[in-house]
């Protein structure tokens, strides 16, 4: 099996890599990304992973419109793939400027476009695209909502977004490909992505819940993560949309506090709101909105997490 993986080189698509190699012995993995694996985020990962044989990458900027040459390069790697997953997209947690969110815009649908424009004209067409999403497509609020799979789309700019970047990847349908498409809550590791950010403060003695605390947080392991999309591509009748979170969505107020004793710190300083929109303008409500997200598709493909708990989680995370 030969898997395309866009936006392999961040903190996800790294280790859903290294995942794949042990649960897939057969695998091989071609990794397109817009910068080379010297110049990266994850570059200690990166570089273990360009070392092994089954492993190659090739520099692409797909945000952009694309010249002959790299039609032609992305043209013959996809034509060669069973599955394609595009895993691109510029963080969230930024303030975001009209700039920046065209840089969000860009990396998401215009890199989705491309791909898509490229499964279009390709003769022998993967059995399956998987394409990266977020919860945000629900859109943000304090209310106690449940949000499954086919509840309906928000309004705000996160969830216009995401309806966007859907609708491109979900073209991909109308070529007789399978799709996926992966609503992504907060991804849990102990070194990358947001869980660091989140922690640093009770480091110093300055951790405690965010504005009131109310805010629903859908959240995921690492590992069970990167399980279910091996598990996504393993089920052969597996399409339409999943939410990518554990069966157990907290407050975060809930949150800090068993974060706090994960870290053996107290939660003790609420970070008001007014400084998180001082610091962050819009994007501060990523913080301090949320969504009680439910994965409710995941579990009726008789997925079962290694990590359903916020405690389970944590402890594994911190428990070295």
């Amino acid at each position: 099996m030969q898997i395309v993986v866009i936006g392999g080189t961040g903190f996800i698509g790294s280790r859903f890599i290294s995942y794949s190699l042990k649960s897939m012995p057969e695998v091989k993995i071609v990794v397109i990304s817009r910068n080379d694996n010297k110049n990266v985020v994850n570059k200690a990962e990166t570089e273990k992973l360009s070392a092994k044989k089954n492993v190659k990458y090739i520099t692409a900027d797909l945000s952009t419109d694309l010249d002959k040459k790299t039609k032609k390069v992305l043209t013959k790697v996809l034509e060669k793939a069973d599955v394609v997953i595009n895993l691109a997209g510029a963080p969230l947690v930024k303030r975001w400027t009209n700039k920046y969110k065209g840089i969000l815009f860009k990396s998401r649908i215009e890199v989705t476009k491309n791909i898509v424009n490229i499964l279009k004209i390709v003769k022998t067409k993967p059995s399956l695209f998987i394409s990266g999403s977020a919860i945000g497509y629900y859109g943000s609020g304090l209310q106690d909502t449940e949000y499954r799979e086919d509840s309906k789309p928000g309004k705000d700019f996160l969830a216009n977004l995401c309806v966007a970047w859907e609708s491109e990847a979900e073209k991909a349908r109308d070529y007789g490909i399978r799709t996926v498409i992966l609503r992504t809550g907060i991804v849990l590791d102990r070194d990358s992505g947001a869980l660091p950010l989140m922690a640093k403060p009770f480091q110093f003695f300055l951790g405690g819940r965010i504005a009131l605390g109310k805010q629903w947080l859908s959240w995921i392991h690492i590992n069970d993560y990167v399980r279910a999309l091996v598990h996504l591509i393993k089920t052969s009748d597996s399409k339409g949309a999943y939410n990518l979170v554990s069966p157990e969505p907290v407050q975060n107020k809930i949150f800090t506090k068993k974060l706090a004793a994960a870290l053996r710190r107290f939660a003790i300083f609420p970070v008001p709101e007014f400084a998180l929109k001082l610091l962050f303008g819009e994007a501060a409500s990523v913080l301090t909105k949320g969504q009680k997200v439910l994965p409710t598709a995941l579990l009726h493909s008789e997925f079962f997490f290694h990590y359903p708990t916020l405690s389970s989680a944590l402890e594994d995370i911190y428990s070295s």
